[in-house]
């Protein structure tokens, strides 16, 4: 039974009575060939009327729902708490035969047009966009897989210049040097390395050091590039390590450096000066308006902590 949890501008959030399926054999593999366990779906609904059925649907795996806080709504569709009726759907899924197993038994009852699925269980898009071609299926943060699933992405380049500039801008002002952390593990990253590279480069400035990391960071090695940081006394260091960035957070905040980080609650960093932010509002807006399956690109936001 879909029960309403909350509204923002006109949108209903909508959580999922519990149910519990049978746990298939073996262990999933994700769209990286990584092998992982036991996954919980939840699903959070969005309507633009305050009614049974919701226009767009999002299917969202346990590990995106703890990196964007403990209530995926709350997090996705406000900026402010919104009351999430408890319990979520948790449904234990181990395999991509599960998530589309799952998915399509939603989508069986339900006359939704759009369906969108976190990255990890985008790995399953192609096959229930196939057997689902009323339905526009959009994959949240992924762009490899078929025509038949659209994108839905945040472009972090302008953000990215605005952030590297700031971060020379506090090296000029400051007379200190700054640190620069990067993941890039993909064409993107390195993008949008490149971006914030050229945004720096807009302020003559030397003692910006840059330190790149070709995968992403255990939590012992994000330490370690934390206190390498230190270790050089800077003004400020820019931490973009992806979801390994809260170690590194840590140390930084322990040692009252000032800073520039991505989507980072800045009430637990106060040492926080600037983030990246990804904010879902504005993409699940876009997607709602989209027509078709072309891609939904929204930019994402460089926000001044004061």
């Amino acid at each position: 039974m879909k029960r309403p949890a909350g509204r923002r501008d006109g949108v209903t959030v909508l959580s999922f009575s519990a149910m519990r399926t049978r746990p298939s054999r073996g262990r999933g593999v994700c769209a990286n060939g990584r092998v992982f366990g036991r996954l919980f779906l939840l699903g959070v609904c969005v309507s633009v009327f305050v009614s049974c059925e919701p226009d767009v649907v999002f299917f969202t795996d346990p590990y995106f729902q703890a990196i964007h806080g403990s209530d995926a709504g709350r997090e996705l569709f406000s900026q402010s708490p919104v009351p999430i009726s408890r319990p979520f759907l948790s449904r234990v899924v181990e395999s991509p035969d599960d998530v589309y197993r799952l998915v399509s038994e939603y989508l069986i009852d339900t006359t939704v047009s759009k369906v969108v699925l976190s990255p990890l269980y985008s790995f399953a898009g192609e096959r229930i966009a196939a057997a689902h071609p009323d339905r526009t299926v959009f994959s949240l943060g992924r762009s490899d897989l078929a025509d038949i699933v659209a994108p839905a992405l945040f472009d972090r380049s302008r953000a990215l210049e605005e952030a590297g500039q700031l971060v020379a801008e506090t090296v000029r002002d400051e007379e200190a040097p700054g640190v620069a952390l990067f993941v890039v593990e993909t064409e993107r990253d390195e993008h949008e390395m490149e971006a914030f590279l050229r945004g720096a480069a807009r302020i003559a400035v030397t003692s910006l050091s840059v330190v790149r990391e070709s995968r992403l960071p255990a939590r012992d090695r994000a330490r370690q590039l934390a206190r390498d940081a230190i270790a050089e006394d800077p003004g400020i260091v820019a931490v973009f390590l992806g979801h390994a960035g809260v170690y590194a957070l840590e140390l930084l905040a322990e040692s009252g450096r000032r800073v520039v980080s991505e989507n980072v609650d800045a009430s637990l960093f106060p040492n926080v000066y600037a983030t990246v932010e990804s904010v879902y509002p504005d993409l699940f807006d876009a997607i709602r308006a989209a027509s078709g399956r072309s891609a939904v690109v929204v930019e994402a936001r460089l926000v001044i902590h004061e």
